[in-house]
């Protein structure tokens, strides 16, 4: 298992995470159309693709990415556009749940 700071590898697969973006909280008051949730709460439908942002372990680095949830043996989490499995050197620890 190899990582570097454009990717992780798992096995044969390799999900490039580039980029770097940092969670901001609405300032209170403020109303949102969306609301980021906690995995620890609640975790999002199965098989929906939703924005969800990842903590790497070590680094504590955020970054958002288009999930999946999914309930199979070795993952939780796969990319949405090419269906991969998630590095597990990343934490999936919010994701975007949709107003309404």
């Amino acid at each position: 298992m190899a990582d570097s700071k454009r990717g992780c590898a798992t096995g044969n697969i390799w999900l490039a995470l580039n980029g770097h973006h940092t969670f901001q909280a609405p300032k209170r008051g403020m109303q949102t159309m969306d609301e980021w949730v906690s995995v620890w709460d609640e975790m999002p439908p199965l098989g929906k693709p939703v924005l969800c942002q990842l903590q790497h372990f070590f680094t504590k680095g955020v970054q958002e990415h288009e999930l999946i949830h999914v309930e199979e043996d070795d993952c939780s989490w796969r990319t949405a556009d090419d269906n991969s499995e998630v590095c597990h050197s990343w934490d999936v620890i919010t994701w975007k749940k949709a107003a309404g």
